[in-house]
């Protein structure tokens, strides 16, 4: 379902929930009659087929709510995840503060670059499932800064010790976030949730109901309630792309101008 994500949720969600609808009832046209007559369907079967659909709809409903569940765990890992790295870039940026001329300045714009990345260049592509690879490039040219880095004081190696620390600890989490990027819910759940769904829009059209648009109505409203609950997984699913996925707000919020981020 990742390409729910790449549309606007208006437009995938309606597609997600006509398709549903569209072919529930036209399922139930060419099947009412032929599955009554071949079952024997009488108003006394509606409390069997009663008792099945409720069964059947708890199980369902379950499975539906655990996937749903864990697609929101996963959305919100990959949040924690990018507030972790924001906040990795502030604290390396204010460390390297503390050190002496032409490197603080030096390693102040290599962050400020890197910001920049994350922000215009790597979040844009992780939108569309994609992981650049400048940033390693730019994060080369910060450890290059480092490793040139003379230590003149006992004070100075204490300060340096931090800014290598938060160097290490910003390499950690920027690699966390680049492999939550293909973060989804397997296609196995996708499946049975998909085959759950078709077996119990089969099931409602076992029921006896005389009045043919009575039982059209019902089932429409079955199916729409079905289409919303998978378009609501399908959103939060792949959280990190397309319009439903994780902005970079955590990154946006620790930049002051003029070149200047946030502690």
């Amino acid at each position: 379902m990742i390409w729910v994500n790449d549309f606007d949720p208006f437009l995938s969600g309606s597609i997600i929930i006509i398709t549903i609808l569209f072919v529930a009832v036209s399922g139930l046209l060419l099947l009412r009659n032929r599955l009554h007559n071949l079952l024997k369907i009488t108003p006394e079967t509606n409390d069997v087929i009663n008792g099945f659909f409720s069964g059947g709809g708890v199980i369902y409903s379950l499975i539906i709510g655990l996937v749903a569940i864990s697609a929101w765990q996963n959305r919100d890992a990959v949040d924690v995840l990018a507030n972790k790295e924001a906040l990795s870039i502030a604290t390396l940026y204010r460390s390297s503060s503390l050190l002496k001329e032409p490197t603080k300045t030096e390693l102040e714009d290599k962050i400020i670059n890197y910001l920049d990345y994350v922000i215009n260049i790597a979040w844009p592509a992780h939108k569309k499932g994609i992981v650049p690879n400048e940033g390693a490039v730019v994060m080369s040219d910060l450890l290059k800064s480092l490793s040139t880095y003379q230590v003149s004081s006992p004070v100075e190696q204490v300060f340096f010790a931090e800014t290598l620390s938060q160097y290490n600890k910003l390499i950690e989490n920027r690699r966390m976030r680049i492999q939550a990027v293909g973060t989804h819910i397997p296609s196995v759940f996708w499946f049975f949730m998909i085959l759950g769904g078709i077996l119990m829009i089969v099931a409602t059209y076992a029921f006896y109901i005389p009045s043919l648009s009575l039982h059209i109505a019902l089932t429409s409203m079955f199916s729409i309630f079905l289409g919303f609950a998978l378009f609501l997984i399908a959103a939060i699913d792949n959280p990190m792309r397309g319009y439903t996925g994780i902005s970079p707000y955590a990154y946006q919020s620790i930049i002051v101008v003029p070149h200047k981020i946030a502690n």
